[in-house]
């Protein structure tokens, strides 16, 4: 069945249980812009055949469960809804709200319900405020923007992974709540996760956070590591080879450990969080350095000066770049005796430091205890802008001897700073615009019994309109000051910005004058009486990171 002009498409599954079988649609299939409607009040599953298909928002409802088996739902900046009493379940399947700019057109949110990733699967969103349940090995949930918290997640276990705003993971910690489940705080001690109950036998201490751990850290075959025997391919290195140090008591080490492990790049995603390798062209450092292209992931660091930068916080463009040509990508890992700097392609940069994430590897050697980077690594990371900035334009600045010409974006995230776009978003989807503007006041007029609204707005990462070499990847929404309702006959304050911690879409609070949204910001209103004419007052003290000349 077939209708192109419906903006919805419900699942009556009369051909089958495939996907992308029109058939099984009432107006054919549920492409961009179409959304998918999928409502059965007893078990079904839904085949994806291994493939990837795109999609509108999705919701799911009945009462039952839902199963997608065997395939990839891209659906970028979309919403998936499930129903309270309804579970969608992953099976070997991907689901892909997540969105690459901030854009609050679509928020690419998971919401309601309960998901069950099992066997394999991965969750990849925005954000969500479903309860989320493992099942089988290797799975993941992937909470792209900061600032939301996940209410439940049950049977986890170290087989699956949990991957947050990078902001979110310099410090994670756990606290034993009254009933036996955990809460996971984040690095400024916010909430990621309220509730998180383990698989059976498992405890906190079988699982290791670490800001690195939100990236790889590898080579990729055919890097060359400088041994006592001369260059050898990383792929060709065995435990015991001698590898050069520098910086060292001694001029050798030995190789203990040698991890392997494959990676698949998430479309879509920043490019510094999407898994893609940095390629960083012969010669961009300095004349035969590297010596021949060099191929690493993002958060491998390179060392200069005494301290260790990631890699992708020197990506410009021209002589170093996220090469998007490489989806799918074996990398290794080798340690040594102790953390060092060693030689790869010719450049100074880092063996392997185990900070915990050990048992994502296929390894060979003597696996030790981890450890974390200010205890064990052997020099600082250098991420202030103040070290890396001066390092970055220096490199930049050989693309003219080099005779490449660079690219006008280093990223693919470079937001358009000429407004704002600040907007009301209430519970039930109506977009408020503002009435009037004087100075740096916002108003706007409110419906009658509001009690929440969500203040939106465009919202770019320091990271991309400053800068690589600047070392916050936060999306950056609105600063708002004081807010007030103002009627009639009174002034009434809004303070809940200023006061709860852990409040949506908001960052850490930093001072008691205003506070920073992430571009989605949940507000609760004071109750409000049936009088009509009443305006919402917002003062914005500034408006996202602004852009500076590299």
């Amino acid at each position: 069945m077939s209708d192109t002009g419906s903006s919805t498409t419900e699942w009556i599954g009369t051909n089958g249980g495939g996907w992308n079988d029109p058939d099984n649609w009432t107006n054919g299939l549920p492409t961009s812009g179409i959304t998918a409607i999928i409502n059965s009040k007893t078990p079904l599953s839904i085949n994806l055949d291994g493939s990837t298909y795109s999609s509108g928002d999705l919701a799911v409802m009945g009462g039952s469960s839902v199963t997608l088996t065997d395939g990839t739902l891209d659906m970028s900046k979309e919403t998936v809804t499930v129903a309270q009493d309804t579970t969608l379940i992953l099976d070997n399947a991907t689901v892909d709200t997540s969105w690459d700019v901030h854009d609050l057109n679509g928020t690419g949110a998971v919401t309601g319900g309960t998901i069950l990733i099992s066997n394999n699967s991965s969750l990849i969103c925005n954000y969500t405020t479903s309860n989320i349940s493992f099942s089988g090995p290797g799975n993941e949930i992937y909470q792209h923007f900061s600032g939301y918290i996940i209410p439940q997640i049950t049977n986890l276990s170290p087989d699956d992974r949990l991957r947050f705003a990078s902001d979110d993971w310099n410090g994670c910690s756990w606290g034993e709540n009254s009933n036996g489940t955990f809460t996971l705080y984040g690095a400024h001690n916010n909430v990621l996760v309220s509730s998180i109950t383990m698989a059976p036998g498992v405890t906190p201490g079988d699982f290791r956070w670490d800001y690195m751990d939100a990236g790889l850290i590898c080579f990729l075959p055919g890097s060359m590591i400088r041994t006592m025997s001369g260059d050898i391919a990383v792929e060709d290195l065995t435990i015991g080879d001698q590898v050069t140090v520098v910086g060292q008591d001694r001029q050798t080490s030995t190789i203990k450990w040698i991890g392997k492990s494959r990676a698949t790049a998430k479309v879509g995603m920043p490019l510094d969080m999407s898994d893609y390798p940095v390629r960083i062209l012969a010669n961009a450092i300095a004349d035969g350095v590297p010596y021949k292209d060099m191929l690493i992931t993002p958060e491998h660091c390179l060392f200069f000066e005494g301290k260790f930068i990631p890699a992708r916080m020197l990506v410009n463009g021209a002589t170093i770049f996220f090469d998007t040509s490489i989806k799918e990508y074996d990398y290794y890992h080798v340690e040594t005796e102790r953390h060092s700097v060693i030689i790869a392609d010719g450049m100074t940069t880092e063996s392997y430091l185990d900070t915990g994430n050990r048992k994502m590897f296929t390894s060979i050697g003597d696996e030790g205890e981890p450890t974390s980077w200010e205890e064990g690594a052997f020099a600082p990371l250098g991420t202030s802008p103040d070290f890396v900035r001066p390092i970055f334009q220096a490199i930049f600045a050989r693309k003219n001897s080099l005779n490449i010409a660079s690219n006008s974006s280093v990223t693919n995230n470079q937001a358009n700073l000429n407004h704002s776009d600040l907007r009301l978003i209430l519970d039930n989807g109506k977009v408020i615009r503002p009435v009037r503007k004087v100075g740096n006041r916002v108003h706007f007029l409110l419906p009658e019994d509001v009690r929440n609204a969500k203040i939106a707005s465009n919202a770019s990462r320091p990271s991309d309109t400053i800068g690589p070499f600047y070392d916050d990847r936060r999306y950056m929404g609105v600063s708002v000051g004081s807010i007030h309702i103002v009627s009639a006959n009174k002034l009434t304050p809004v303070t809940s910005h200023l006061q709860q911690e852990n409040l949506s879409g908001w960052h850490c609070l930093e001072g008691t004058q205003s506070r920073c949204t992430n571009g989605y910001a949940h507000l609760p209103l004071p109750e409000n009486d049936t009088m009509t004419g009443k305006i919402l007052s917002l003062e914005i003290t500034s408006s996202g990171p602004q852009s500076i000349a590299a």
